[in-house]
Parts: structure tokens; C-alpha cells; sequence
């Protein structure tokens, strides 16, 4: 959530975010009060539990792992978290909303840019480990 980030922009202070630890926030003010706003997110990651599932860019959206359905309606005892293979699923969204048919890895500009990206992101959590607050498994 970026209620930190817009909160220190609303109030006039967004000069006193620290810069002595990650902060993971967007402030999204622009997009949320202008009219014609536009997000200030450029990239969403998209976690399953412990996992880095995929990731979103502009029309763009590569998966590394997926969830594998094993037994009709029951989604969540007969589901497992599996790598993609050899190489990340890479999907143009606005041609293919339902993510049926990737683009293939060779023929896209954003394939390594997005995957370096995704490195970083998750390079970010040795920095900052996630904390146990107490919502368990």
C-alpha cells in the first residue's frame, strides 16, 4: 500500500521519506485527484505467498512461476506453484487479455529489461526481509 508515500506528499512533506531503508510505496496523488491523472506505478509485482509469481509492464505482463490447477473445484487443496521452464511466459495484454498465448521470449525488446527488473525487485527483500506481523500461516 502507498498510504505512506501520497500521506507525506498530501501533507506538504514528502522531502522526509528516509532515505536510510527501503520504502516500497508509490504516491499515486496524481492519478487519484487530476482528472486526467496517470499512475506513477510503472511496474506491479505479483507475489503468491513466499513467491515471485510475475510481473506487469505497461501492456506487458511475464510470469516465472505459475499455479497449476490439478483437480476441478478444488482449487486449494489440488493446486502447486510451478517454474515456467526454460524461459519466463511473456504475454501482450492488450492483444491477449486472457493470457492464452505468449509472445515468445526472442522476438521482445522488454524480455530482459522486465527479467533484470524482477531481479532487483526481489533482491530488495535480502535488504529488507519481510516481517512476521502476526498473520501467520
Amino acid at each position: 500500500m502507498d498510504l505512506f508515500n501520497t500521506s507525506l506528499n498530501l501533507a506538504g512533506i514528502k522531502d522526509r521519506i528516509p532515505s536510510d531503508r527501503y520504502i516500497d510505496g508509490i504516491d499515486p496523488t496524481s492519478f487519484l485527484l487530476a482528472d486526467d491523472g496517470r499512475s506513477n506505478r510503472e511496474k506491479v509485482f505479483i507475489w503468491n505467498d513466499q513467491d515471485l509469481m510475475a510481473m506487469r509492464v505497461f501492456e506487458y505482463k511475464m510470469h516465472v512461476k505459475v499455479v497449476q490447477e490439478h483437480a476441478q473445484w478444488l482449487n486449494i487443496d489440488m493446486t502447486t506453484v510451478s517454474d515456467v521452464g526454460l524461459a519466463p511466459w511473456l504475454f501482450n495484454l492488450y492483444v491477449d487479455p486472457k493470457e492464452e498465448y505468449p509472445v515468445g521470449h526472442r522476438m521482445n525488446a522488454f524480455l530482459a529489461w522486465m527479467i533484470a527488473e524482477m531481479k532487483g525487485h526481489a533482491a530488495t527483500f535480502k535488504i529488507s526481509p519481510p516481517k512476521d506481523v502476526g498473520l501467520g500461516r
